[in-house]
């Protein structure tokens, strides 16, 4: 089971994660924004790092035979779940996300996990769009030269953080020729779409959408 979820007021991940399966450990990490991403398909690697409380990542590669729930939270970075055969992994990404590699890395380490897989399926939930999140140059500077944007106004840029997403998976995957990937977009931009918790739009008031994977 999986999904994207906007958050009711004043519930946090944890309590939405605990109320819907009371029975399932929460694996959620502590996001700083960077680039760390934890391999937790062991149990020894999920007892040592959640064992004494939220690790700091920003993603997560774990086994689908976990009985346990994975997330990560947003509020306009992108959500991504990835899949290739029974190795999942959940990955959040802002601009300085896609600006420091956390995406290829995630990427990469998926595939090495699943030396025999075909196909990598990702997900790529609702995130700032082109439409409504304006950066500078400075930003633009720091993200890779695939990023997706157009000129806004007074010399300011128009990025596609979901788009930009998709596109350095693709580069990504195509490092090697066995595995081929799918990838589907939601397409929505939290700033302008009300049903989704948006910080550009919100400010410190804003709520947290959360992407899940629950293990069988």
């Amino acid at each position: 089971m999986h999904g994207f979820v906007a958050l009711p007021p004043k519930m946090d991940d944890t309590a939405f994660v605990t109320a819907q399966w009371p029975d399932r450990q929460p694996f959620i990490p502590k996001q700083t924004h960077g680039s760390e991403v934890l391999d937790i398909r062991q149990e020894m690697e999920r007892a040592t790092l959640f064992g004494g409380g939220r690790p700091c990542a920003d993603g997560l590669v774990f086994s689908g035979n976990t009985p346990g729930v994975f997330a990560v939270q947003s509020a306009d970075c992108v959500p991504l779940m990835l899949r290739a055969n029974q190795t999942f992994a959940l990955a959040h990404a802002g601009w300085r996300g896609l600006a420091n590699g956390i995406l290829q890395k995630v990427v990469r380490m998926v595939v090495a996990a699943e030396p025999k897989a075909q196909l990598l399926t990702v997900l790529i939930g609702p995130s700032a769009e082109m439409c409504c999140y304006e950066v500078g140059d400075e930003v633009i500077e720091q993200l890779p030269k695939s990023a997706v944007y157009r000129a806004g106004i007074g010399g300011r840029c128009m990025l596609s953080t979901g788009r930009t997403a998709a596109v350095l998976i693709s580069e990504t995957v195509s490092e090697s020729a066995a595995v081929k990937v799918r990838i589907w977009r939601a397409g929505f931009c939290t700033i302008c779409d009300t049903r989704f918790h948006s910080f550009r739009r919100d400010g410190k008031l804003a709520g947290r959408n959360i992407a899940y994977i629950a293990g069988n």
